[in-house]
């Protein structure tokens, strides 16, 4: 049962690994429908393709009023969306954007390696 286990994980790497291969080779060519391909890989695997502002954590934390949506983001990004209209900076030092019905909230990642309901609960509801 193990082997079978291996060949089939071997088999599906490989697979996976074809399948990119043919993506990229269609983006490269200019093939028609290659926008699209570049727009599923930036989703398929965002730590390779997506550009790098896209690539942040984003949660979605539920308090009692309307929900928020939290952007972590690198210092230097953080940094430059402090003072610019449509951004509040809260007493916390976090930012804050209203868009509509939407709140985002917007924090450090480095005052925020990793989003968990416990690290959320602490840095935004005390």
């Amino acid at each position: 049962m193990a082997q079978r286990s291996r060949v089939f994980r071997g088999d599906k790497e490989r697979a996976i690994a074809q399948r990119l291969l043919l993506r990229l080779e269609c983006i490269e060519a200019g093939e028609q429908g290659w926008q699209g391909t570049a727009w599923a890989l930036e989703r398929i695997y965002p730590h390779r393709f997506a550009k790098p502002e896209v690539v942040n954590q984003i949660a979605v934390v539920q308090g009692a009023k309307a929900p928020e949506r939290v952007i972590v983001l690198p210092d230097t990004d953080f940094n430059a969306l402090k003072g610019r209209e449509g951004y509040r900076e809260r007493a916390n030092g976090d930012l804050e954007r209203v868009e509509g019905s939407l709140l985002y909230v917007i924090v450090r990642q480095q005052s925020n390696p990793s989003l968990t309901n416990r690290s959320l609960r602490q840095n935004h509801y005390g």
